[in-house]
């Protein structure tokens, strides 16, 4: 039998455990780490976030999709799959995001589904056009694009994931087509037969039997 812990720490990518009360961080395995240190997180990021709920290291626009998925499966006992974006400066990233009932606990497996380089992402001079009347400008939280204050043009540029010293601070909004991405009802659904068949390398052996 396969341990919630040994589950997790035989993964490639980041993966952790949460509480089914309270949705705290109680187990991360290696990769996590490394994750942290290659993306600007910073190194034994582990450390600092063990016994914090996980809702409270997620954007506040994301904050009620994440509570409402992962305490749907605390509840339900059942798995979900959910891809979402995480992008780095170099490379556009998508992850599937593998929610498991693991006894006492949910367990997270983050794994990278696709990765392509930007194209055609130039540097900005100049800010003004980006910044609103209260000296700040709307910044996605998921696919890290920028508002044009004036135009609403979302944008995507280098510093949007590395800021420089003249880049304007930002506030969390999502852009109209994340804002339909994290709404659409299809997005949460029960993972599938075929995944849970071809992919026994990520899943515990009391999911193997789900129809």
């Amino acid at each position: 039998m396969v341990t919630p812990q040994q589950l997790i720490q035989r993964q490639d990518d980041a993966a952790y455990l949460l509480t089914r009360a309270g949705l705290r961080i109680v187990w991360t395995n290696e990769a996590f780490d490394r994750f942290s240190a290659a993306n600007d997180g910073g190194t034994s990021l582990s450390r600092r976030v063990r016994g914090q709920s996980i809702l409270s290291f997620v954007p506040r626009p994301l904050k009620r999709f994440y509570a409402e998925l992962y305490n749907t499966v605390a509840r339900a006992r059942r798995p979900y799959r959910h891809d979402y974006r995480c992008s780095s400066r170099s490379q556009r990233r998508w992850f599937a995001q593998y929610i498991l009932p693991e006894g006492s606990y949910v367990a997270i497996l983050n794994v990278l589904a696709a990765t392509q380089p930007h194209e055609n992402m130039g540097f900005r001079s100049d800010w003004s056009t980006y910044v609103g009347g209260d000296g700040t400008a709307l910044q996605c939280p998921h696919c890290r694009r920028m508002a044009e204050a004036s135009t609403g043009v979302w944008s995507l540029f280098p510093e949007c994931f590395e800021p420089d010293a003249g880049a304007p601070p930002t506030q969390p909004v999502l852009c109209p087509e994340c804002e339909w991405y994290f709404t659409a009802p299809c997005l949460i659904g029960r993972a599938s037969t075929s995944f849970l068949s071809s992919h026994l390398a990520f899943q515990p052996a009391a999911l193997r039997t789900v129809r």
